[in-house]
């Protein structure tokens, strides 16, 4: 992953989960980089779609360990909601988010 592509990521899980847990941050990281790969979009280009994160720029001293293993596996989307959300199947919860994939 490249420095700019770790620096979008880093930004939405700042905006989307600073207050999460761990695992609640590696989910978030998760939906992007699932759409990432499903969409042949770069990190970047995913994290910028128009309403869809709210990408907020990071103290220097955030920082949270990326890994491999997603806690929710599948996830593409998440809300700080319960509740059906169309066509999408519930995933589980972890922390304030829900989290649905196909």
């Amino acid at each position: 992953m490249s420095k700019l592509a770790a620096l979008c990521l880093l930004s939405v899980v700042y905006g989307e989960a600073r207050g999460e847990p761990e695992e609640g941050k590696q989910a978030v990281a998760s939906v992007v980089l699932n759409r990432s790969r499903d969409s042949g979009k770069t990190i970047c280009e995913v994290t910028k779609e128009k309403g869809q994160f709210r990408p907020s720029r990071p103290p220097k001293n955030f920082s949270f360990a990326l890994r491999l293993n997603s806690p929710i596996e599948g996830a593409t989307y998440f809300r700080n909601y319960p509740g059906k959300w169309g066509r999408l199947r519930f995933l589980g919860k972890i922390g304030g988010h829900y989290f649905y994939g196909k």
